[in-house]
């Protein structure tokens, strides 16, 4: 059985790609409304440096011959079950960053769902691929 965990750098490194979007958001709502920037860059901001990392940090899993369980969430937790046998395709994507970091995104492609792992560790993200065929 593989148990699976986000790790904190990882993490860290997908906050910062989500603060992204709102960089570029900005300045068109400044251009609009002072005030109205101003509240769209604190609501961009907590919602990344506050509410995706708890969210990404309550995220965990285990893995089977049989089928991949993850479970997330802060208040309410969800479980998600993939049968190993409907797992299609599995891609690992880096960045120079996350390399430094030792992690990885890791997307499972099934017949129903596209799931996304990111700030996977990379010692993870290789025992799940093997165990789902991938490498």
């Amino acid at each position: 059985m593989v148990s699976f965990q986000l790790r904190r750098a990882g993490v860290w490194v997908v906050c910062l790609w989500a603060l992204v979007p709102g960089a570029v958001l900005a300045p068109f709502l400044f251009w609009q409304s002072p005030l109205l920037g101003g509240l769209f860059c604190l609501f961009w901001l907590a919602a990344c440096l506050w509410a995706l990392p708890r969210r990404l940090f309550s995220l965990c899993g285990t893995a089977n011959l049989g089928e991949v369980r993850i479970t997330a969430g802060v208040l309410f937790k969800s479980s998600r079950r993939l049968l190993t046998h409907r797992v299609s395709a599995v891609s690992r994507l880096t960045s120079p960053l996350l390399r430094l970091c030792g992690c990885c995104v890791l997307v499972l492609v099934t017949s129903g769902a596209l799931v996304v792992l990111p700030g996977l560790a990379n010692e993870d993200a290789d025992r799940l691929a093997a165990l789902l065929g991938g490498d």
